[in-house]
């Protein structure tokens, strides 16, 4: 996680100034709430009906932050269970 972390911090300059605040603070385990509560949902899906709320609250961030944040998350963790996989 730290070396995914480091490359995240370095590749970060490839975007903007605001992408970068934000991928700079994920690489350092700070998130939104709402990004923080969809991935509780996700990973404990013991309420399927506070996950859609949770994936909607997620998603009415901004403009597209919301849906690039939970696009973002959502291919995270793919890649994430795709890697667990070979380990």
């Amino acid at each position: 996680m730290s070396e995914l972390s480091q490359a995240v911090i370095q590749l970060s300059g490839r975007t903007n100034d605001i992408s970068r605040t934000y991928l700079h603070h994920a690489a350092c385990g700070q998130v939104s709430s709402r990004l923080d509560t969809l991935a509780r949902a996700i990973s404990k899906p013991e309420n399927p009906g506070q996950l859609l709320l949770a994936a909607e609250s997620a998603m009415q961030t901004g403009h597209t932050s919301g849906m690039d944040a939970v696009t973002g998350l959502l291919l995270g963790l793919a890649t994430w269970e795709g890697r667990q996989a070979w380990l």
